[in-house]
This record gives C-alpha cells, structure tokens and sequence, in this order.
C-alpha cells in the first residue's frame, strides 16, 4: 500500500490534459509549423501521447522521473532551471502548473533555460508558453512598461474556445498564458532582464492557502522542488 506522501504526489501530478493544454496554449502547438515540443514539468500529462498521430515530437522533462518515471518514451528526468542539453532544439517549449512550485531566482533561471531550449533561426523564431499567469494585467503592463511587447505576451486562455473540458478542469482554465518569442532582439542581457522582470512580478506565483500548507505537509520534502 502506498505510503501518504506517495499518494499526495500523484495528487500535485494531476489536472494536465491533453484538452487543458488545447484551451491554454492555443495555436502555439497546434500550428502545423511546430513540430517538436519540450514540455518542462510534464509530470503525468498525457498531451505528448495524444498528439502522435499529428506528426510532432514531444519530449517531456520532470525533475521527479528520476524517482517517478512516466508510461511510454521520449521523457528525461531534468531540472528546469539546468536545460543546457535541451538548447536550440524546439520549436516550442510549454510549461504548465509548474513555475508556482518555484521561488523568484529560479522562476528567472528556469525561464532564461526555457527560452534557450527554443530555436533561433531565419526560418522560425521559436515559442516559450507558461501557463498559468495568474496576474495577467499587472504583468501585461510590466511588459509593455518595460518595452518588451515585441517579445513577450500575456493573453487570455482563451474564452471562446471551443476545447470542451471537464468541470475539474474548467475552473482552472481561467487565468493567462505567457509567451515569449526567441527573436533576434532577444540577447542574453535581454534576456537575464525580461525573466527577472517576470519573476519578480509575482505573476507566476499562486497565493498559498491553509489546504495548499496542509497539502505540502504530507509530502516527501524535496519530491516537488521543480513541480507538475
């Protein structure tokens, strides 16, 4: 039988459908210009076996596979904040549920990481996509503020939609979803300051409740450091 923080972190993998990822992402992985995906934090999702079928490549990152792996292939146990294998390699790159998990300085190492897995070239400028951004407008005004609306977006998940989902699900499809586009403009500096910019917004960060400490305090410590 289980042991109580075994059961609860099947609880923290939970809520990541294929049909979450449709709403939250959109187009940027539905476009047939995007072939091969990384999704960092994938945890148990099951996006990466339902698209097979449509021609793209996804590979899936959790820094629990180490100890959890995942059914099926093309997974890796890696840290988001540590993706220098990854680099160049995407045309986009997703993240969902997993940059709450994080405080401040790795929320900025595991973007700057995300960013850097994605291509750059002539042909195709590629995509970084975390969901959910739960201070849309406050960070939307950062953004433009700051000048950076050329590379960086904070849009709605989507409201007309018509990716049907579950009532579980429903509830949390009601927040933003940040993109970043690799572009040429986007140097290193850039770069270091767009995602500290970012993460010091507090965007990316869930407000704690009592159940989310209760939760926590059944868990293994360390399981969920980069998390689903």
């Amino acid at each position: 039988m289980p042991r109580a923080h075994e059961k609860q972190k099947k609880i923290e993998r939970t809520n990541k459908s294929a049909a979450l990822y449709r709403r939250v992402f959109g187009e940027v992985i539905a476009s047939d210009n995007v072939q091969t995906i990384l999704d960092v934090g994938a945890g148990d999702s099951d996006f990466a076996e339902s698209v097979v079928q449509q021609g793209k490549s996804v590979e899936r990152i959790d820094f629990d596979y180490a100890t959890n792996p995942p059914v099926g292939e093309n997974w890796e146990a890696a840290d988001a904040t540590d993706l220098g294998d990854f680099r160049g390699k995407y045309d986009v790159v997703i993240s969902s549920f997993m940059m709450q998990h994080l405080d401040q300085k790795d929320q900025a190492k595991a973007l700057q990481e995300m960013i850097g897995a994605t291509v750059n070239n002539e042909g195709y400028r590629g995509v970084t996509a975390v969901y959910p951004v739960y201070k849309g407008n406050k960070l939307r005004e950062r953004l433009e503020k700051a000048g950076f609306s050329d590379v960086a977006i904070v849009a709605d998940t989507g409201a007309n939609s018509t990716v049907e989902l579950s009532l579980q699900e429903e509830h949390l499809a009601v927040y933003s979803t940040l993109y970043i586009v690799n572009n040429k403009e986007l140097d290193d500096e850039r770069k270091k300051t767009l995602t500290e910019l970012i993460a010091t917004s507090n965007a990316l960060t869930r407000r704690k409740t009592m159940r989310d400490m209760a939760r926590r305090a059944f868990m293994k410590p360390g399981v969920n450091t980069v998390a689903r």
